[in-house]
């Protein structure tokens, strides 16, 4: 049975550092009740250990808000 918790307008911003591969985050909110506004933004600063161009975001049941950068993947139980 899916969760009626729900998570909503959260803002990640102006990160800095190594990532050790393409995998930024995973973000897998209920399908019941999903997550809305949700905004991961100011990455450049990241250096990505893999060959990647841009950063993996996986998402299910997720809304990003303006500004985010794009969820690129199915987020899955692990």
């Amino acid at each position: 049975r899916s969760s009626m918790f729900q998570i909503s307008d959260v803002t990640w911003a102006n990160f800095s550092g190594t990532v050790a591969n393409d995998l930024l985050a995973t973000l897998q909110c209920s399908g019941a009740a999903p997550c809305t506004g949700i905004v991961i933004e100011g990455v450049d600063g990241l250096v990505y250990n893999s060959t990647s161009a841009e950063p993996e975001v996986e998402c299910s049941h997720v809304t990003l808000g303006p500004g985010s950068v794009a969820c690129n993947g199915n987020a899955t139980t692990v």
